[in-house]
């Protein structure tokens, strides 16, 4: 499994978000096996002054498509209809069954983050996601820091 793309920093500004309760969703699960694969658990690494609380699997039928990138929670409530079909099929990714590779639909990972109240700046440097495939446990990691501050320029 992998999860993500390149490396890169997704920052939000304390100043501009109305909540606390933000949703990170810019990374795909992707399975390039031709066996489905068993989701058993996800953690935040090196989180500080915010947490993980619930993680999603949002099913979406373009692969370029990404429900509440960088927004507050829940996701998939914009005008968006693809967005709202999205969320609405939404699974709880531990017990999650990612079905074998496919070219028709993505995986779009949904996560709830909950920023401490009264920070100055909180981060996290990637969510790991534990999976079973052949009676083993294996780790992927996203490849995108979050990182949340005062302004973002």
């Amino acid at each position: 499994m992998t999860i993500g793309g390149d490396s890169g920093e997704l920052c939000f500004s304390l100043n501009e978000i109305p909540s606390l309760n933000l949703a990170y969703a810019v990374d795909r699960l992707v399975n390039e096996s031709d066996k489905p694969l068993d989701v058993v658990a996800f953690h935040a690494v090196n989180a500080q002054n915010v947490r993980a609380c619930e993680a999603y699997v949002a099913p979406v039928p373009n692969p370029g498509t990404l429900i509440g990138a960088a927004s507050t929670w829940p996701a998939g409530t914009t005008k968006e209809p693809i967005h709202t079909a999205a969320w609405q099929k939404r699974q709880p990714l531990g017990g999650y069954v990612l079905p074998a590779h496919s070219e028709n639909t993505s995986y779009n990972l949904v996560v709830h983050l909950i920023v401490e109240a009264d920070t100055k700046s909180a981060s996290l440097d990637s969510l790991q996601v534990d999976y079973r495939a052949d009676g083993k446990i294996y780790r992927a990691a996203t490849s995108t820091r979050v990182v949340l501050k005062p302004s973002c320029l």
